[in-house]
């Protein structure tokens, strides 16, 4: 059976300032500077798990409407 979950506009504006800061940190990641680059790496790297566990909180229905 199939459970379909209903986005809010909590989750777009979620997903549109996960997205900006994963670019911004994308962009740092590809500088010319080590460490910058390193530095914007490990953005990138926490930014995708940052959307990664509200990803699943919200699949998993913790966010009960």
């Amino acid at each position: 059976m199939n459970k379909e979950i209903q986005l809010s506009t909590t989750d777009h504006l979620t997903v549109a300032i996960h997205a900006l800061f994963i670019f911004l940190s994308l962009k740092l990641a590809f500088s010319n500077h080590m460490l910058v680059s390193m530095f914007g790496w490990i953005l990138a790297y926490f930014n995708l798990l940052s959307f990664d566990t509200y990803s699943m909180w919200r699949k998993n229905g913790t966010r009960q409407r």
